[in-house]
């Protein structure tokens, strides 16, 4: 007892208490230690204190700075119960690091991940802690700059470390590359796309690097976990040849629970990306009257009217936009633009609802119109699906305005005005550009 005099106290060494008390699991003695924290002890090298004798016994002292020190054999006592902290209610191990973190180098950060990065890199080390410290085994990590992809790579060695779920949301803009400025990550770029096709990268981009560090990241966290399942494996093999003793039993059955723990940390390294398209300053996302679409779909004249008007120069995204020539892959970008916009969550997939020949998408009650090629036959299918479908109810029709005819456009508006008096459904149509 910590309250009895100091000359009453007893030393004996932890783990001949563990032993005396029959504590056989790791859970058992982890408890053991933390409730005992503050009886529980190490000493340590004081120089302050190195005139002392070293007397087999505990002693009070107050040094010449006036700190009062408890002694013991000349040396300075440090209870465990300084590491412990309580976390929603619960004591645990816990450390106070400080904000020095002299053990995180930056030497040979080119390195890291196996890709190169022309803004340098933070190192996966400091992120991981920020990760530990601030995230519980089940958060969601955000990344508004993804860069090399340190995050998602730290994240991915956290949850191998402590088996955590986490999971990471990266953001990354395809910056472009300067060949010159850095020489050595657009070389590595274009050497990816050599040895892969499916890069459809024309110009190496920041976003290419990021990708790249995720892919090797997951690949290393996987190996090393498979390596383990292999070690996992070995042992049970052991144990089987052994006598099936109650045992050899409950050793088999804790390593099979650890092998399907590794298998879920390992399908859990695996990424999706989603691509939306490039917005500007005064992106149309309503657009209130139809004679817009002439005006953009012009090309080069409406450019000029519209640099003469604001005499500065059109962003290059926006130019290319202004060409209208949107491949497959851009449209699909576009709609997941678009549906993010509108409060659809990432995740959630687009059901293609088919109008004659022509593939609409809808999502949570929008139905958007994204390609060309609609007609009148294609209204007609849509209006008698709304009429004969009952599990089919878009509030919102959104069309893209640069693959529509303006005929098309006024023909549906006035279909959803007329339908929506006649039936008394509240059906909105948008046009976007």
């Amino acid at each position: 007892d910590n309250n009895l005099p100091l000359e009453t106290w007893k030393v004996e060494p932890v783990n001949a208490v563990i032993k005396r008390n029959k504590l056989k699991t790791k859970d058992a003695i982890n408890s053991f230690k933390i409730s005992n924290a503050d009886k529980i002890f190490r000493t340590a090298v004081n120089k302050s204190l190195a005139k002392l004798p070293k007397n087999d016994y505990f002693e009070q002292i107050i040094t010449k700075t006036g700190l009062n020190k408890l002694i013991y054999k000349g040396e300075e006592v440090l209870f465990a119960s300084s590491k412990i902290t309580t976390i929603d209610g619960k004591n645990v191990p816990a450390e106070n690091i400080g904000d020095i973190w002299l053990d995180i180098g930056i030497n040979n950060l080119h390195n890291e991940g196996g890709v190169p990065f022309p803004n340098a890199k933070k190192p996966y080390k400091l992120i991981k802690r920020f990760c530990k410290i601030a995230t519980k085994k089940d958060s969601i990590i955000l990344d508004f700059f993804a860069g090399s992809g340190t995050t998602g790579d730290a994240v991915m060695q956290l949850n191998a470390e402590d088996g955590g779920t986490r999971q990471y949301i990266l953001a990354q803009i395809a910056e472009p590359i300067d060949a010159k400025k850095s020489k050595a990550a657009y070389d590595f770029v274009m050497q990816l796309k050599t040895k892969n096709s499916e890069l459809k990268t024309e110009i190496p981009s920041i976003f290419d690097i990021t990708k790249e560090r995720l892919l090797r990241a997951a690949a290393k966290v996987n190996a090393n976990i498979d390596a383990k399942t292999q070690d996992i494996d070995l042992k049970i093999e052991q144990r089987n040849g052994e006598l099936p003793t109650e045992k050899t039993k409950s050793e088999i059955k804790k390593l099979e629970q650890l092998k399907t723990k590794n298998q879920k940390l390992k399908t859990q390294n695996v990424f999706k990306i989603f691509e939306t398209f490039p917005i500007w300053e005064d992106y149309i996302y309503d657009a209130d009257k139809l004679k817009i679409e002439k005006r953009l779909l012009k090309g080069k004249k409406a450019k000029k009217k519209k640099q003469k008007k604001k005499k500065a120069t059109i962003p290059q995204q926006k130019k290319a936009v202004l060409g209208i020539k949107f491949t497959e892959a851009d449209i699909q970008a576009l709609l997941l633009t678009w549906k993010t916009h509108d409060s659809v969550l990432l995740t959630e997939n687009c059901t293609p609802i088919a109008l004659c020949d022509y593939t609409s998408y809808l999502a949570q009650n929008k139905l958007y119109l994204m390609h060309k090629g609609f007609t009148t036959d294609c209204l007609k299918a849509l209006l008698e699906k709304i009429d004969n479908d009952k599990t089919f109810n878009p509030t919102t029709i959104v069309a893209s305005g640069y693959h529509f005819e303006s005929k098309h456009l006024r023909e549906i508006a006035d279909a959803v005005k007329s339908y929506r008096n006649r039936k008394e459904m509240n059906i909105d149509f948008i046009i976007r550009y």
